[in-house]
Formats: C-alpha cells, structure tokens, sequence
C-alpha cells in the first residue's frame, strides 16, 4: 500500500462547484510556500514546547501535539466547543460542531523547526497536522494575515474549489477550520494475485485468503432458505445472496493492510478492486502522482505528465473504439438489493396463541387441548381459553388476601405470634373482618440460622404491638409450602400492596458479625438487595417507614419522601420511582420500566436462591400485569414475556434499537450511544413472540442486503450538457475520423486538390482527439451523479474517501462524503456557513488508535468495516465483531433511521446485532420489507481453532 503525504485543506462544500475548478491546499497560520519557506503571520510561530489544550470530547477537534499523550475518551462523534480561556470543554452532548473559544491556540501542530525540515516531514513522513484559527487569534496576527498556498498535495483528482473566507468577514466567535486531510493510501488491487497465502476458485472472487480460524464444531447444520431449498454444510460464516437466495460463503474484501495480516477471523478476505471504466483509470493514472494545483509543479512533474500522457493516449486509442458503458446496470427497480430471508421455525412463546407449537397431523382434539393447556400453563395461564380469549395474555391470579400471617397471642400471657392460614383464622373468628396486619421487611443477609430468626420474630413482634395490629407478614414463617413457595415469591408484592404498615428490621450480616456497623449502614446494606426495592416502593402510601435493629433499642422512622437519598445509593432514580407510587410524580408506563431496570442492575442477589429470571421477576411486582414465573426461562425470555403482558410502549421494540455504548453490554442496560433515552427512539417493527436462546422474533423491519465481496459499477444518471456530448462524440467518433482521413488523404495523393486537405484536416482532428483523450475522458465522466442505484458496499478496514470514490466511480470529485453522524465513530464541524459538514473519522486520534488495533484484534473483539451507501453517497465508519450481511431499519430516531447491522448465524437462523447505525429517513424509499426474522441482541462466539 502507498501512501501519499498528508496535506490540510480548509472547510469545504460540494455544492455549485464547477469542473475543473481547484485550489491549492493550505494551513494555517504558518505555511511552507511553493520556495520552501515557512512563513508566519504576525507573530513568531508557536515552539515545539507550547502548551495547548488536550482533551477535545465528541470527536472532530482533536488537536494532537508533537509531545502530547493520546487523548481521553471521545464519546458520541462530532464536533465539539473548546471553551474560552483554554479550559476544557464541557459536555456536548450527541456530537454537536464546534466552536473553538476567543483565546484558543492559534496552532495546534506546528513547531518551530526550519522550513526545509518541516517541508522534508511532510513529503516523506506523512506527518499529521491540524490547525486551529479562531477571529481573535487572527486579529492578534495583525494586517499581515493572508492565506498563501503550501507546497505539492498528495491527490491527483480533480477537487471541488474550496471556500474562501476572509478574516474580516469572521465575527468575535465564528472559527475557521483548517480541515486534516489523511494520507492517500492506494491499494495494490490485482497485484494482490502474488500474496502467497491465496487459495483460487472459479467464482468471483477468483482470488481470496481463507480464514485463519475455524469452528470446532464439524457436524454438519441443516438450512432451509426462502425458496425451501435445503442445504446441509458444516458451520461456517455465511450470508443469503440477494441474487438467487442461496446460503453462500461469506467472503469480505479487505483493505491491504488488513489483507496483508495474518487473519484472526473466520470469514474469509480478499483484495479491493477498482470497478471503475477501464478508460477513467487510463486518465487518472496520467495524473495521479502530482498535485492538483499545476502552479505547483515542478520541471520534473510536468516530464512526468507529459511522459504518462503520451502512454495514456496510446492506451486510450485502443479502448475507446469499444462501446463499453461508464455505469453498471439498474437492479431491483432501483432499489437496494433484497434480504431473501424467511423463519421457518416456532417460537417459545408467541403472540397469537395459535401459532404455538402443535403435533403435525394431531387429529385427536382432547389432545390438542392437552397440548394447548400445557403451553397456557407455561405462559401464566392455568384455565384454557376460549377462542376470543386466545393469545400470549399471561395475567396471573392476584392475591386479594396472604395465605398465611402470623397472629399476635392477645392473652395476657403475650406467647409468641402464630403462623396460620388467613381462612382458618377467619373460621375460628366469624364475626371478624379481614385482619389488618404488618409487613416485615429484611434480608436473609443479615437473618440466617435459628438464632437470627428468632431475633427477627421477637422484633417483628414488637414492631406489631407498637403499630396497633394484630397479626404480621413475614417471609420466614408465612411461605410454609413447599409446593407453593416459587409462586408464593413473586406474591409478595401483593401482600405489600395488603399492608396496613411496613417496618424494616436490620441486623449483622451473617458473614460479619464482627465488625461494628451503624444502624444506618446495615439500612443501606438492606437496601442494595435486588428485592428489597419493591418493598420500600409499594409500602402504604403516606406512611413513613420504622426501622428496628439488633443494634439499638430504640427504632426510628424514615419519611417515604427522605428514604431514597438516606438509603439507596442512586437515590436521583429511586426518588422518581419513590415520588410515582407515592402518586406526586406519575411517569408513564415505559419510563417506569427504563427506571426500574435502570435501578435494579445495580443491585445484589442471594446467588443461592437466584433464578435467572429474578430481575424479571421483581420487576414483574411493581407493574399490574405479570406471567406466572417459570425456573426454566431465562433473565431475557422472562423478561420479554413481562414486557408482551404489559403496556410498556414497545420496550422490546426499543431495546433492538439501542446500540450499546460498550460491546459487553447486556440486553437489559438501557445506555445508548449516543445517550438517546428509550423514549425518544419510536419503533416500526412489532414483537410477535419470544424465541428460544434469548432471541425474538420481528415483524415489520425493512432491510437490504450488504455487498462485502467487492464493489460494483453503480448506475447512475446525469445531466447532459454540450460539453460533455461533444467530449463523448469525439471520442466515440475520432477513430473513424482517422480512418477517414486516411483514406481521403490516400485518395487525394493521387487526384490531388480538396479531398488531399480534408483528408489532412480530419487527421489531424483524429490526433489531436487522441493526444486530448485522458482530458475529454475525465470530461465525459464528470458531473454531478443524479439518481444512483442504491448499494449497501462494505469492506473491512478503513480508507480515504478519495481512494473510495476513485474505486467506484474512478475519480474523486467530492460525490462521496463521510456521514456526519451515522456512527458513534463518525465526526463532523460546523463550516463558517453554519453547515454541518461530514469528517474524515480518522480525523480523531483516538479513531485512528482503534483503526489501527482492529487490524490485529482477536478473534470476537471489535473490528473495523466501512459501508458505503451509494444512493445517499455517505460512507460511515463503524465497528462491530463480525461483518453484518443486512441492514435492519426497525426504528427512528431524531428524524433518522435506526438500522441495526445484522451478522447470520445459519446453524438457528438467527440474525444477530453487531451494530446500529443512523441513515437518512429517504432510504426506506429505495427498500423492501423483510418477513418475520429470529433477532438475537449479542452472538454467542463459537469455540475456534487454527486453520491448518
């Protein structure tokens, strides 16, 4: 791989640039001119020494210095705003642009080294530089501050022109950024054929490198695609072709410094190849080692054109008389290409009733109803129903009553409480109405063993006596079946609901008796339990709270409304869960599940005791309808059934959409990104059931297929104009022309006269067409692209847009721009026209860090791919474990689309997250919708081993 020197070129646009027009790069505030001299603008230039501000959150502004440490974190993309007086920048929130403050830096990279060493830096390191200017930088500079231009670029392409802004155009707060532009890096292309690590086929790709890991596993997995056809294979990485539907072998074009790696994948690679016309890159390559501006060009340079130029005449003389289109072929009536998937499978719980799973060519109806009663009873519901009852409607019996309480002795002799059953006590005391009674609340933390317990019933007693009542609840002594005990768990929120009183007792831990604790941190120690939270939350409204400890004699009592911030450690999120049942802040159903999940996260569970689904299972007490609990589904389908038997506003749905701010993230965290709270991201997908293995199954999403193997011609339209059909007819027509003239000019030797001077004439039309060929090529090729075919382009790595560009459309004139926001990794500035304008990612130094790990990263950890979007002409940077096959629009966002980035495991039919990018709402024009898929939120990593 080549790579060209960096150069700095200030903010542009591409709109209403006319061909041809070009200006030469430059930086600010000191530049090498075309003399090699360093030139400054009012002031000696900053030393290599000079302090300038580090951090540079949000992306986009990072200014690196010759001694300075890599800088922080750079959460969320974008532009940022240093504030004035150098001081780090607070928090912007969702990558804003940025606007450097009145006494920012005037440079960020530049050092005081002579001109002919910072000139040799930049022709032969590469050497990445930024620059800063801000109105009052520039009026400290004095009158002597112009922009000159620097010394050679690196690209060859034709530019769009720069804007141009004069200082005394800038306000007191408006900035001018000098945009960092990253080396050229050229990609070898077919040279690739020689890598010695190549294995060759007869399908396209020819060429490409097996994956250097493969699974363990070799038996053989059995898949049906949407046209029923079935293929056994063993596991290996694969997508469904858009073409014919078939499972293939995945195969990702690579960048060459990925493909030069050994691979730690298990897909396979090839090389990147150019799908541009033949007859665009014989006329780029005349020009493409100088620099765009020839005031620039050296002796030597224009040798070199000239030499370059005669061959790409030649070259040219023998492609043009063939008719070969400039543009590919216009596919799926110009839309993206399809995603031909289909799920042939069952759920374990779906949302229709009917649709669960049921013996194949089960005639007997008793049994159906056995079948049938068995699946309600798995999904809460133990009578069967009706017809017009049918569905996934999992709402489980209410106690309106305890089963059991233990009974204050009223006699004088006051002997300990008695467990009993609530109806036999209503038996033996006829004339008596619903017992009011007391709800213990404590920990088996900190009460385990009989001697705790009996310290626990004494206390609880006394609790009782003290509030008026005669009978209490109490986990220890009121749960007494052993058949009824998992149901009567997830019961005791109803009981609390019961209560008349609440009082919480505290006591050493179990495994510290030791040390001494105060009363109030065994209260927070109660407190950080998983299932102490809807206790203290569903306590009697109004009432406040009494504490008895083993610790002192007297209790205290806690206001409900002081109780989160003396006792939980995220009071700012318990208050608002606090302040909804205590009815002075009603949150809507989907905030108080996110606030719920939010807090009970972070709680601890007793290990002994814990079913996966107990995070599910607590919340289930705090909201009004809950499915009979089930030791058998996991924390995610017990969840998901919960959420199904609730309104909770899509919150499944939701939860696709997230892209999860670290990849260890689990499904129940609901951090975004980009800090987007669930409520403001608004579905279009429904959950029709819960899968097996933690997936569910969708309906509704659109999506479109990924093309990793390579680029292809892209068709487009343009607009016509008389420059570019005559460039188009004499090049089409100049080699008739010359066999015309030859002939003419043969005849006329003979008869001599006009035919002799027209013969003449039109070859000398013929070769100056010829000698002017790489020029009208680029001219016939130019313009503006109007109507693309949409394409989905992804390669693994990174590359400048201008290499992109020329591989696609054979020469860069500013179609192709970087997405200012589709990406956590995606960054971008606000212009001095107040226009948001994509950046180049590796424009971050901590970008450019994670490009540069992923091409060694290990098997399951991040990687980095591209995508290139060919019909809104963005290329987005991304990172993700495995190349996803499809992209999955299930959800907007911010006047965007939420595409979520799927990998395919064939073995389950399982689409599964790698990642979630942002896209213009105008691609669901160009896109299909896709039918039920199995989505799962994070793949599992299959056990690997070298390849041989």
């Amino acid at each position: 791989m080549v790579e060209e020197k960096p150069h700095l070129r200030n903010s542009q646009t591409h709109n209403s640039h006319s061909e041809g027009q070009q200006q030469s790069p430059g930086y600010y505030p000191g530049q090498i001119n075309q003399h090699g001299q360093s030139t400054h603008y009012g002031g000696s230039a900053p030393s290599q020494q000079q302090q300038f501000p580090a951090h540079r959150p949000h992306g986009g502004g990072f200014v690196p210095e010759p001694q300075q440490q890599a800088p922080a974190h750079r959460p969320h993309g974008g532009g940022f705003v240093p504030e004035p007086q150098q001081q780090a920048p607070a928090h912007r929130p969702h990558g804003g642009g940025f606007v450097p403050g009145q006494h920012s830096p005037v440079s960020g990279n530049y050092n005081s080294t002579s001109a002919e060493q910072q000139h040799g830096q930049g022709q032969g390191q590469g050497q990445d530089r930024w620059q800063y200017i801000d109105a009052a930088s520039k009026q400290a500079m004095g009158p002597s501050y112009e922009r000159s231009s620097t010394s050679k670029g690196p690209s060859s392409d034709t530019m769009p022109k720069h804007s141009e802004l004069k200082p005394s155009e800038l306000g007191p707060s408006q900035t001018v950024l000098a945009q960092y532009v990253p080396p050229r890096k050229y990609q070898r292309g077919y040279w690739n054929i020689w890598n010695d690590r190549n294995m060759w086929r007869w399908k396209f790709p020819n060429a490409y490198q097996m994956p250097g890991l493969r699974f363990e596993s070799y038996e053989l997995i059995r898949h049906r695609d949407v046209l029923q056809r079935v293929l056994d294979s063993p596991e290996d990485d694969r997508y469904l072709s858009p073409t014919d539907g078939h499972l293939s072998k995945l195969v990702v074009q690579a960048v060459d410094d990925v493909y030069d790696t050994r691979a730690r994948s298990t897909w396979r690679r090839t090389f990147m190849r150019d799908v541009s016309p033949l007859m665009v890159r014989i006329a780029n390559w005349a020009i493409n080692s100088v620099p765009l501006d020839k005031a620039h060009w050296s002796g030597e340079d224009w040798a070199l054109v000239s030499a370059k130029w005669l061959l790409a005449c030649v070259l040219l003389m023998g492609v043009m008389p063939v008719p070969t289109p400039g543009e590919g072929e216009i596919r799926n009536r110009g839309w993206y290409d399809p995603f031909p998937y289909r799920f042939w499978g069952y759920a374990k719980y779906w949302r229709n009733l009917h649709e669960n799973e049921t013996k194949t060519g089960n005639a007997d109806e008793e049994h159906r109803r056995a079948q049938q009663r068995i699946k309600n009873q798995e999904i809460g519901l133990e009578k069967e129903l009706s017809e017009e009852d049918g569905g996934l409607n999992p709402v489980d019996d209410r106690l309106l009553q305890p089963r059991y309480l233990c009974f204050l002795d009223t006699s004088q002799t006051q002997m300990p409480a008695t467990p009993m059953k609530v109806e036999d006590w209503k038996a033996r005391e006829p004339s008596a109405t619903q017992p009011e009674y007391m709800f213990i609340a404590y920990t088996a933390e900190q009460f385990r063993g009989l001697k705790d317990l009996q310290a626990l019933a004494q206390l609880a007693e006394r609790a009782t006596r003290e509030a008026g009542l005669s009978a209490y609840w109490i986990g220890s002594s009121c749960m007494p079946d052993e058949q009824e005990l998992e149901q009567d768990v997830y019961r005791i929120s109803d009981v609390i609901r019961g209560a008349k009183a609440m009082a919480i007792i505290v006591g050493h831990p179990v495994n510290n008796r030791s040390e001494n604790f105060s009363p109030e941190d065994l209260l927070k120690q109660w407190g950080r339990r998983m299932w102490t939270l809807p206790e203290a939350l569903l306590s009697p409204r109004g009432n406040s709270i009494k504490i008895y400890s083993r610790v002192t004699d007297e209790p205290w009592e806690i206001l409900k409304a002081n109780f989160a911030h003396i006792v939980w450690h995220d009071a700012p999120w318990t208050r608002q869960l606090m302040d909804h049942y205590e009815g002075t802040l009603i949150l809507s159903p989907l905030e108080l599940v996110v606030l719920a999940l939010r807090c009970l996260n972070t709680r601890d569970v007793d290990r002994e005791t814990h079913f996966p689904g107990d995070l599910s299972y607590v919340l289930m007490g705090l909201l009004r309808r809950r499915p009979r609990a089930n030791r058998f589904d996991s924390a995610f389908q017990a969840f998901a059934r919960l959420s199904l038997a609730n309104d909770s506003n899509k919150l499944i749905e939701r939860l696709v959409c997230i892209h999860p701010k670290n990849p260890d993230q689990t499904w129940s965290c609901t951090e975004d990104a980009w800090n987007v709270q669930l409520w403001d991201i608004y579905p279009t997908i429904q959950v029709a059931g819960v899968g097996h293995d933690d997936t569910v199954i969708l309906d509704g999403a659109f999506g479109a297929a990924i093309r990793w193997k390579s680029f292809a011609p892209v068709a487009y339209a343009s607009q016509t104009s008389w420059k570019r059909y005559t460039a188009n007819l004499a090049l089409r027509s100049s080699s008739l022309v010359f066999l015309t003239g030859t002939i003419l000019l043969g005849i006329g030797a003979r008869a001599g006269g006009t035919l002799r001077a027209v013969g003449v004439a039109l070859m000398l039309f013929s070769v100056a067409v010829v000698l002017a060929s790489p020029y009208l090529v680029r001219v016939q090729y130019g313009g503006k692209l109007w109507d693309t075919q949409p394409w989905f382009f992804g390669f693994e790595g990174y590359l400048d847009i201008e290499t992109i560009e020329s591989h696609i459309f054979g020469t860069y004139r500013g179609r192709l721009t970087w997405s200012p926001s589709s990406s956590p990794l995606s960054r971008h500035y606000s212009n001095e026209f107040g226009e948001c304008i994509g950046l180049d990612p590796t424009s971050d130094v901590e970008v450019r860090r994670l490009v540069e790990e992923a091409r060694t990263a290990a098997y399951g950890k991040q990687k980095i791919f591209t995508l290139v979007d060919t019909f809104t002409l963005q290329v987005t940077l991304f990172s993700a474990v495995r190349p996803p096959i499809t992209a999955l629009l299930c959800g907007s966002e911010g006047g965007m689309q939420r595409a979520i980035m799927c990998s395919y495991d064939a073995k389950t039919q399982t689409l599964y997250r790698e990642s979630v990018l942002r896209m213009e709402t105008l691609v669901l024009e160009r896109m299909s919708r896709v039918g039920r898929v199995r989505f799962g939120f994070r793949r599992p990593l299959p056990r690997t081993q070298e390849s041989a």
